[in-house]
């Protein structure tokens, strides 16, 4: 620590020693200059041969961080100095899921700029739509459909991005699913639809739409359970 400070990398001596409390997890003190968006920071670390696929003890980079924050300026540092746009931390969650599931629009296109997989998959098969629509944010939803994301991707249980914004109540995201062609009527692996999801959970405003437009009412599940509201 004494040799950063006689060569004038104070932001980096700051980090450290916030990093070094018992109390809390530590983490590498890349990521939390990425977590501060402190690019000034970052790039001594990265000047002094830091590495910017470095891990955390959960399997997470520094880019998986900025992108939990939607710190555009430090994920673009990264990416410049040879951070893995596509590295996948456990479960295979890339630094794209994390953006879509927060909504974090300007970051999932520069991702996607920068090679990101628009369909990369977790351990279960959820693809950034599903992390997007599950949260409701119809803005990255737009995105990741304008970029060809694919609409009837499913989970290891079946789901489809139609059923993760139904299970949400999140009416837009349905109506731009479905106006970019979602079949209504996609059913899981136990037979069940949007609808059966949207009932399940009492979401009315989701059920409205999926029956306008013309969602089968009568659809059975495996267990032939029918619809109940």
């Amino acid at each position: 620590m004494f040799l950063l400070l006689m060569q004038g990398h104070d932001r980096i001596v700051a980090l450290l020693l916030e990093n070094d409390n018992t109390s809390k997890v530590r983490l590498p003190t890349l990521h939390i200059a990425a977590k501060k968006d402190d690019t000034r920071a970052a790039t001594l670390l990265l000047q002094n041969e830091q590495n910017p696929n470095v891990t955390s003890k959960s399997g997470f980079t520094p880019l998986h961080i900025a992108a939990h924050f939607g710190n555009e300026n430090i994920a673009q540092l990264l990416i410049e100095k040879g951070a893995n746009v596509n590295f996948q931390a456990r479960h295979n969650i890339s630094s794209l899921h994390v953006a879509a599931k927060w909504g974090r629009t300007k970051l999932v296109e520069l991702l996607l700029d920068r090679g990101a997989i628009i369909d990369c998959r977790t351990r279960d098969l959820l693809t950034p739509l599903h992390c997007a629509a599950r949260s409701g944010h119809d803005a990255v939803v737009e995105l990741l459909l304008e970029r060809d994301a694919p609409i009837s991707a499913k989970t290891k249980n079946g789901l489809a991005p139609l059923h993760m914004a139904a299970q949400g109540n999140h009416v837009d995201c349905a109506r731009i699913l479905l106006y970019n062609r979602a079949n209504v009527d996609e059913v899981t692996v136990d037979y069940l639809t949007a609808l059966h999801v949207a009932a399940h959970c009492g979401h009315v405003g989701v059920a409205k739409l999926l029956l306008d437009r013309h969602a089968d009412p009568n659809a059975r599940a495996l267990n032939g359970h029918a619809l109940i509201f």
